[in-house]
């Protein structure tokens, strides 16, 4: 019984070993656009020229918006 039981459920196990990877692919993802957004953003805010630094209200923006409508910074 013991092994009919391990034979039943081994596959189980794989199946979530594999669910495992998935979900730690998508945070290791997340993860990386939250950096790459946090990046940006920095560059913005240490423009020479003050005109060109955003607003608090536009960081907050930009760091709450996805990672592709944050724009390279000029310099």
């Amino acid at each position: 019984m013991c092994n009919d039981s391990f034979t039943f459920l081994a596959p189980l196990g794989g199946i979530n070993r594999l669910k495992n990877v998935e979900n730690n692919m998508v945070i290791i993802e997340e993860e990386e656009q939250m950096k790459k957004k946090m990046i940006l953003v920095g560059l913005w805010c240490i423009q020479t020229i003050p005109t060109n630094r955003p607003s608090m209200t536009k960081v907050v923006e930009m760091l709450e918006g996805n990672v592709h409508s944050v724009e390279i910074p000029p310099n």
